[in-house]
């Protein structure tokens, strides 16, 4: 089955696809794309945090981030906030989604794992001001509000 397959190894991309006239029409995949896409991420992020991480290698960006929401670094955050703020829509949206992941990974280390955690909700919250039209800058400006 797909949920077989997509769980049989950790996977850099997911994708998809509706093969129908209607697939411009959003009533013809709605709600069950976003259901889809719960599901996958939920998947992967459960099989990258139970490989430690070992199979995924995470983009410097989001690493530099990673370490600066964790440490509770303003200073470095701002620097790497100005980097992602460059970024397009569709690379910003994969930054925040590879965020997600990686922060799954850090909760497994016991010392990491309430920042961790928390740290994945936020990314949730960028993802959602992301749909919403919100931009860039002021997703890390409310990430930057959001690190104590």
């Amino acid at each position: 089955s797909a949920l077989d397959a997509l769980s049989s190894r950790a996977w850099d991309i997911v994708t998809l696809q509706q093969a129908s006239g209607f697939s411009g029409v959003a009533d013809s995949f709605e709600p069950y794309l976003t259901q889809m896409i719960q599901t996958v991420r939920s998947r992967c992020v459960e099989l990258a945090a139970a490989s430690g991480g070992e199979e995924h290698s995470f983009s410097p960006l989001a690493e530099e981030l990673a370490e600066a929401i964790l440490a509770g670094d303003l200073r470095a955050l701002a620097g790497a906030s100005v980097k992602a703020e460059k970024l397009d829509r569709a690379d910003f949206d994969a930054l925040t989604d590879e965020l997600y992941v990686l922060f799954a990974v850090k909760a497994r280390q016991p010392r990491l794992r309430e920042a961790a955690a928390e740290a994945a909700g936020w990314m949730d919250r960028l993802r959602d001001m992301r749909r919403s039209n919100v931009s860039a800058g002021h997703c890390m400006g409310y990430l930057l509000s959001l690190v104590k």
